[in-house]
């Protein structure tokens, strides 16, 4: 059960931030705060599988002396792009400037 103190809270914010003559009605804070209970009960029923064994000492020696022995595995993945969005011309200027280029062309092959 939701505390009185929170669910009074959460509604007058709820209430405050949104017009109720034009959006959805306000959810049901009772139903959605029981079913917040109900799945971290089951998220709490599953159980966690043993942690890796660690590297051996041995072999952390080993690759801390000779690290070019151990390269880094190449799984055949590889980024796309470099992460920024390039700006894209809309098509219209792109059709114009490519015709000025072919004129341009034109002009300096004749």
């Amino acid at each position: 059960m939701l505390p009185d103190a929170i669910g009074k809270l959460l509604n007058d914010g709820l209430a405050a931030t949104y017009d109720v003559r034009l959006t959805a009605p306000l959810p049901d804070l009772q139903t959605g705060y029981s079913r917040l209970l109900r799945h971290l009960q089951l998220l709490a029923s599953f159980e966690l599988p043993p942690s890796p064994t660690p590297l051996s000492f041995l072999l952390e020696v080993r690759k801390a002396s000779d690290p070019d022995a151990f390269p880094p595995v190449d799984t055949g993945v590889k980024p796309v792009g470099s992460g920024k969005r390039q700006r894209q011309r809309p098509a219209r200027r792109r059709r114009v400037f490519c015709r000025q280029r072919r004129k341009r062309a034109s002009t300096i092959s004749a």
